[in-house]
């Protein structure tokens, strides 16, 4: 029966260790926001219309030399 106590309260407290170090950085006030200095993460839309212009020479995930010449 200890065992398992012991298991379960060192089980809970990693699980609050991670879930705790996942805030960020805490501000100067120490508010624990974690924004100070955060850059904007979002997506938008590109402008103009995507055209391929081929044909193309890349670079093959093993080194080969492929070209594309239709899309």
């Amino acid at each position: 029966m200890r065992t398992h106590l012991a298991g379960a309260l060192l089980s809970v407290l990693a699980l609050t260790l991670t879930a705790t170090g996942c805030t960020g950085t805490a501000g100067a006030s120490g508010t624990g926001t974690g924004s100070a200095g955060a850059v904007d993460d979002r997506v938008e839309p590109l402008t103009g219309v995507a055209a391929p212009r081929l044909p193309l020479t890349v670079d093959s995930a093993d080194g080969r030399k492929v070209t594309v010449t239709g899309a």
